[in-house]
């Protein structure tokens, strides 16, 4: 058995498969909360300008570190979800959003509000 500094390969294996399949669920989350937004702006429900900024702000979080989530992330994330919130969107849009942020601000270190 291969052993390095953290434990052995294979248990060290396993917690970054996990951390990447954890990772790739938030993001799948924060893209339905994406599709959820701009179904909301196109129904008037979102103010346009405000939506679309958000949209903007959560894409360039995603991009700018797909691997770890950042404070960016975080922030753009939950504006998201407030607009969801307010724009009337479904209570399972919103919990899935409210997911995202909360496993965000999780690998952050930062309480989720």
């Amino acid at each position: 058995m291969q052993v390095n500094n953290y434990g052995p390969i294979k248990r060290q294996k396993y917690i970054e498969n996990t951390y990447n399949s954890e990772t790739q669920h938030v993001f799948l989350q924060l893209q339905a909360s994406l599709d959820t937004l701009e179904q909301l702006i196109q129904q008037g429900s979102v103010e346009a300008g405000s939506g679309a900024q958000a949209a903007r702000e959560l894409r360039a979080g995603i991009e700018e570190s797909p691997d770890q989530p950042t404070r960016r992330l975080m922030s753009a994330a939950r504006r998201v979800r407030d607009l969801l919130t307010s724009g009337g969107a479904a209570a399972e849009d919103v919990r899935k959003a409210a997911e995202a942020v909360a496993a965000i601000s999780a690998a952050v270190g930062v309480i989720s509000g």
